[in-house]
């Protein structure tokens, strides 16, 4: 087996970034809009175990709960560890992505995949946002920020398209 991380977690992935879309209607893909709970700021630990606080409040944030074991994962661990901008027709989304805590989710494993992404290890954050798998998305905005939308996505394309429904 492949010794980087990357390469591991990309293995059998090669169509996934070009994976038809399917965000609505799709069972277990559908995208939830939601003018829901108030969402101040993601706490938890950063890879390198230093206390993180993410002040939410102002901009929209895309919250990315993925995790290092998780095959379909890998595109976004990729994608977003090199710094990929999500396009959203309308202005940039901020992306945070949070893991499971450093004792579920080894933080070496964690950093090695990071790259340039801002990453959380948080079990809270999970357990706040009622995540139950990875990967899994939740879209937040306004002042105080408030959950705008939610959901899955296997590929790129279904990512966009879930963004692209929550101006």
């Amino acid at each position: 087996p492949p010794t980087d991380p990357r390469a591991a977690l990309r293995a059998g992935l090669r169509d996934a970034a070009t994976a038809p879309a399917a965000v609505t209607g799709t069972p277990g893909h559908e995208v939830h809009p939601a003018s829901g709970p108030q969402v101040d700021a993601l706490e938890g630990h950063r890879p390198d175990g230093t206390p993180a606080r993410i002040e939410l409040g102002g901009r929209r944030t895309l919250i990315a709960f993925l995790s290092t074991t998780c095959d379909v994962c890998a595109l976004f661990w990729e994608r977003l560890g090199a710094g990929a901008r999500l396009d959203t027709g309308d202005g940039s989304v901020e992306v945070v992505i949070v893991t499971r805590g450093p004792e579920r989710e080894p933080s070496s494993g964690v950093a090695a995949l990071a790259g340039a992404a801002t990453v959380v290890q948080s079990d809270r954050s999970w357990h706040d946002h009622e995540v139950d798998g990875a990967p899994y998305f939740v879209l937040v905005a306004g002042q105080p920020a408030a959950v705008i939308g939610r959901g899955t996505a296997e590929s790129w394309v279904e990512l966009q398209g879930l963004l692209m429904g929550n101006p």
